[in-house]
């Protein structure tokens, strides 16, 4: 038995039992035949520890799990729309016939049934109905969502109101011809407001789907170049100016400066010291300078970038912490702790710490770092990161151009396991034998310099109802190809001048690798499949201050070795595929927060509806209904500046008043009255759309192409 008497699973983990009363409805359950039962332990873990917490019965250290949901509870995945093999997942039962996203918004109406159902439920299917319902008079047990009735879906909304085949035309529908009560009045607005689609496609959270409407025009027209503009989605309207700073700040860094979203190395303990090699012991430690000796190995973590300094650092903060101007949370880098990818527990994300450059390295490294270090004393951080090196995800899709029945898809970026790579960057690639394979055993010589981050789309599917954009997906690294092997070279008599190496690299130092030579024809560029790509390439000083080597194959089989790890341990990789793609940085890491901020389907203050009704108004396409979703405060009545008799003048002061009667009598003038609306307002909602991410690109299909040299006019960087 555990603690208070509770018994103890197989796991290790409490067992609370829950009371017995519950209004589940199984009536309410979906009927759609691509819905399953899941296996539904987040929500029993979760809960259980909030419920012990409520109780006053919580122990630290203890893991407290639920015996099982409320009866007529249950939890269901199903496919997403836009990405059949992944799946979003729901807990259904609920009277309203409505689901929960999260256990987080389940626990007040969760809370409710554990208390017997005796004081009112304040959860988002509970709270707003009965606020409602009890002003229109009507007893609890018909209390409903206003615009649509318990429990009935949207294929039966026809049977209700007595339509076989709706239409404007139909004289079931028309006023002139029925009386209509007021409830015939909301289901008739909920089946309109079910016809209306303003975009040819929409994702699963109703907003636009450009890419799907840019194939389907593609086929239309045969051929199509256009930039990607998603004018209606506020996520994208929202980065545009950030993250257009974010990589021009990016590009002008040294490529060894850890990026923001990036996977690393890094350790907390011991400071204050420097990272040497220690030759007796084969291992890398911490060596003091003020104490003029090791002082052990440190232990290594694996995290995500999530806060980069503000204040400009320099090579030698990399080997050593500085004195900096700012305290270290704005010096240093914010470093979260990387949660299991494949687990539902993402408690680990929510410890972090900012360190200072000195105490980061590359990922890539990691097999060096650690050597000498058995793996079963690697922190479990150190696996989860290793997970998703055989992932990917583009960053900023911003032009399309294809030829039916294939297109590509031009990106800002990539961010390759655990690696952010952009234009500009000199990426090292995997030696090749004579048959065009990959040979770790031979020495890595080539860079190519990326001009264009691609994601082809391969036989592309112009039907608007498939949730599918392609038959198959590759992301291609295009640009110029430089060797040190002079065999290998185009015009092996013929080295880069030092004038040619400054202008080819962006990355300084290169020079100090070796000669270079142009691996093709000056007038073809190199595509190259993300399998032959190890990792950027870092400056030589860096790589001399930290290796004493300057090398480009120091991490090849570390990097080998981690894809092949995460082919296998990665849950998400689909059976005979090698790769996954992620819609984005955070589907790829599978996080739900990052600097403690919960992201797309996990954010619990997400509102798709309120963001969609926003962005209307920004476009100026808003209907009276977006002012109410917006849910922005406006001023009641008319304006009364500019009237005549009214006051012209206008001082900073008249905002003050506005909000605080105290300070407007303070001023000498006269306190504003609010206003209070007292007349009922019936209000028509329709359902909000699915929290999942929006669809963008289908998984890759890539397994490897070979590499590919093609002849064409080097196209210039659209931005």
């Amino acid at each position: 038995m555990g603690p208070q008497g509770y018994e103890v699973d197989q796991k290790g983990r409490v067992v609370v039992p829950i009371n017995s009363f519950s209004d589940g409805d199984p009536s309410a359950w979906p009927q759609h035949s691509n819905c399953v039962e899941t296996d539904a332990t987040v929500y029993l873990e979760k809960l259980g520890m909030q419920w012990m917490k409520e109780r006053g019965e919580f122990q630290q250290g203890k893991t407290y799990i639920l015996d099982q949901l409320p009866d007529g509870y249950v939890y269901w995945a199903r496919p997403r729309q836009s990405r059949p093999e992944l799946v979003d997942k729901f807990l259904w039962g609920h009277p309203s016939g409505k689901y929960f996203f999260s256990p987080n918004r389940f626990w007040p109406h969760f809370l409710y049934l554990m208390n017997g159902g005796s004081e009112p439920c304040e959860c988002e299917h509970c709270g707003s109905v009965r606020k409602v319902s009890t002003s229109r008079g009507l007893p609890a047990s018909t209390q409903r969502r206003p615009g649509r009735a318990s429990g009935i879906s949207r294929s039966a909304l026809n049977d209700r109101i007595g339509l076989k085949q709706p239409g404007p035309s139909s004289s079931s529908i028309n006023p002139h011809h029925h009386n209509l009560s007021s409830d015939y009045k909301i289901l008739t607005r909920a089946l309109e407001r079910t016809r209306r689609k303003k975009f040819l496609a929409m994702d699963a959270e109703g907003n636009q789907d450009v890419f799907k409407e840019l194939i389907y025009q593609l086929k239309a027209d045969g051929t199509l170049e256009r930039p990607v503009l998603e004018e209606s989605n506020m996520d994208w309207r929202a980065e545009r100016k950030l993250l257009k700073n974010h990589l021009t700040r990016v590009r002008m860094q040294h490529s060894f400066f850890p990026r923001l979203g990036e996977l690393v190395l890094w350790y907390a303990e011991p400071p204050n010291g420097e990272i040497k090699f220690h030759w007796q012991t084969q291992t890398y430690q911490v060596y003091s300078a003020k104490e003029k000796k090791f002082v052990g190995i440190p232990t290594w973590y694996g995290g995500v970038v999530t806060q980069v300094p503000e204040e400009p650092l320099n090579l030698h903060d990399a080997i050593v912490e500085t004195k900096k101007g700012y305290a270290l949370n704005r010096s240093g880098f914010r470093i979260e702790l990387f949660p299991d990818p494949n687990s539902s527990n993402k408690n680990m994300s929510t410890q972090y710490k900012y360190i200072p450059l000195s105490q980061i390295r590359p990922l890539s490294f990691w097999s060096i770092y650690l050597q000498g270090v058995n793996t079963t004393d690697f922190h479990p951080s150190i696996a989860h990161a290793l997970t998703i090196t055989s992932s990917f995800s583009m960053l900023d899709k911003y032009y399309f151009e294809g030829v039916w029945p294939n297109a590509s898809v031009l990106c800002k970026g990539v961010y390759l396991g655990a690696e952010l790579l952009i234009p500009g960057d000199a990426v090292r690639l995997m030696p090749l034998d004579r048959d065009g394979e990959i040979n770790i055993n031979r020495k890595v010589t080539d860079v190519l310099v990326i001009d264009t981050i691609e994601i082809r789309l391969m036989e592309c599917d112009a039907n608007l109802q498939s949730p599918l954009l392609s038959q198959t997906t590759t992301a291609r690294l295009l640009g110029k190809v430089y060797t040190l092997d002079p065999k290998l070279a185009f015009d092996r008599s013929t080295p880069l001048t030092d004038s040619e190496v400054t202008k080819s690299f962006d990355c300084t130092g290169m020079r100090e690798y070796g000669l270079w030579y142009l691996r093709h024809e000056p007038d073809k560029v190199t595509e190259v499949s993300l399998d032959y790509v190890i990792g950027r390439c870092f400056e030589s000083e860096y790589m001399d201050i930290m290796f004493e080597n300057v090398v480009l194959d120091l991490d090849l089989v570390g990097v080998r070795d981690a894809r092949l790890f995460g082919r296998d341990a990665d849950e998400r990789i689909a059976p005979g595929k090698e790769w996954f793609c992620g819609d984005n940085r955070l589907e790829q890491l599978g996080l739900e927060s990052i600097n403690g901020i919960e992201h797309s389907r996990y954010d619990d203050s997400r509102d798709p509806r309120m963001y969609r009704a926003i962005m209307n108004i920004i476009n100026d396409e808003a209907v009276d209904a977006d002012h109410r979703d917006s849910k922005i405060v406006r001023q009641l009545g008319r304006a009364h500046e500019g009237l005549i008799g009214s006051r012209s003048g206008y001082t900073t002061f008249d905002s003050a008043g506005k909000h605080s009667s105290m300070v407007a009598t303070a001023l000498g003038g006269e306190a504003a009255t609010p206003y209070v609306n007292t007349e009922l307002v019936e209000i028509d909602e329709a359902e909000d759309g699915d929290a999942g991410s929006s669809r963008e690109i289908a998984p890759s299909t890539d397994s490897g192409d070979e590499l590919v040299v093609v002849p064409m006019h080097k196209r210039q960087r659209r931005h």
